[in-house]
C-alpha cells in the first residue's frame, strides 16, 4: 500500500490515519519519513509514528492511565512535567517508539510514595538506565560466589529468582546512605568488580513502582528497592565490554550494579 504525500526541501505532507500531517525539514523525523516514503510499501503505523508525535503516544497509552494533549503529558487527568516526560516526548521527536517509556511512566506513577518518585527523577537526570518493553529498567547487583547476598547471606540470587522485601522495612530516607533495603547501583561500581574472584555481578530488572530511595550521596547512583528479578550473570571478562557498550533500548543507556557491602541487603 502506498500513502499519498508531497515532498519538498522544506517539508513533507502526508495523508495517513485519516489525517493530514506536515513534517518540516527541521524535524528530526524528516529524513526518516522521507526514506520510508521512498519504499514501494508504506506503513500507516510507521508514518503516523514519525509524523504525529501525540497520536503515536496516544496509541502507546491504550489501556493505561496516561494521555498526551497539546504537547503535555497527563496521568489520570493531572499534568505531569518532569525529566521523564521530557525524555518521553524527546524520544518521540527522534522517531523512537514511546511505548516502553509510556509503560515506565505508568509503572512509576503506581509507586505509592511521592518522595520515592522524586528520588527516581533525580536518578534519571544522572543516568540513562535501559528500559524494557514492559516499562521496567535494567540494573546491576553484586552477590557472593554462591549467589547469596553479601550482608545477610540468606537471599538466593540465582538467575530467574525474584527477590522481595516488605516495602515497609525499606528505609525511604534519601539522606541515609547505607540502610535497610535491597540495593542496586550505577555502572561506576562495576570497574571494581572485574577482578574480584569472590563475588558475582548480576543483571537485574526493577519495576519503578518498587523503587524506595535514591540516596543523595554517591552522585545519586545508589538505589534501595523492595523487589527485583535476576536476569543473568555477567562474566568478569564481559564487564569492560558492558562499560564500553551503548546499552540502547529507546536511548543510549547506562549500566548498573550493587552498592558497597556496608549497606543492609537483606
Amino acid at each position: 500500500m502506498r500513502i499519498p504525500f508531497s515532498l519538498s526541501n522544506e517539508s513533507i505532507t502526508v495523508f495517513a490515519g485519516g489525517k493530514i500531517h506536515t513534517v518540516l525539514s527541521g524535524n528530526k523525523n524528516f529524513n526518516l519519513l522521507k526514506e520510508h516514503l521512498k519504499g514501494d510499501e508504506h506503513s500507516v503505523e510507521t508514518i503516523v509514528r514519525l509524523a504525529d508525535r501525540e497520536e503515536s503516544i496516544r496509541a502507546s497509552t491504550s489501556g493505561l492511565r496516561i494521555e498526551v494533549r497539546d504537547g503535555t503529558v497527563y496521568y489520570m487527568g493531572q499534568e505531569v512535567h518532569n525529566a521523564l516526560t521530557n525524555k518521553l516526548l524527546g524520544m518521540m521527536d527522534e522517531g523512537f517508539d514511546a511505548g516502553p517509556w509510556v509503560k515506565f511512566l505508568d509503572n512509576l506513577m503506581s509507586n505509592p510514595s511521592y518522595r520515592s518518585r522524586q528520588c527516581l527523577y533525580e536518578f534519571l537526570e544522572h543516568f540513562n538506565a535501559p528500559i524494557t518493553e514492559d516499562g521496567k529498567f535494567i540494573a546491576f547487583k553484586r552477590v557472593g560466589s554462591d549467589y547469596k547476598d553479601l550482608h545477610s547471606r540468606t537471599y538466593d540470587n540465582s538467575v530467574g529468582k525474584v527477590i522481595k522485601m516488605d516495602r515497609r522495612m525499606v528505609d525511604d530516607d534519601p539522606q541515609n546512605t547505607c540502610s535497610a533495603g535491597l540495593h542496586v547501583c550505577a555502572d561506576e561500581y562495576l570497574k571494581g568488580y572485574a577482578n574480584n574472584a569472590n563475588s558475582r555481578t548480576l543483571v537485574v530488572e526493577v519495576n519503578p513502582a518498587d523503587v524506595v530511595a535514591v540516596p543523595y550521596d554517591y552522585n545519586f547512583s545508589k538505589m534501595r528497592v523492595c523487589q527485583y528479578k535476576v536476569l543473568q550473570e555477567i562474566a568478569p571478562a564481559q564487564i569492560q565490554d558492558i562499560l564500553d557498550m551503548e546499552m540502547y533500548n529507546q536511548e543510549e543507556g547506562s549500566n548498573w550494579n550493587d552498592v558497597d557491602t556496608n549497606g543492609y541487603d537483606f
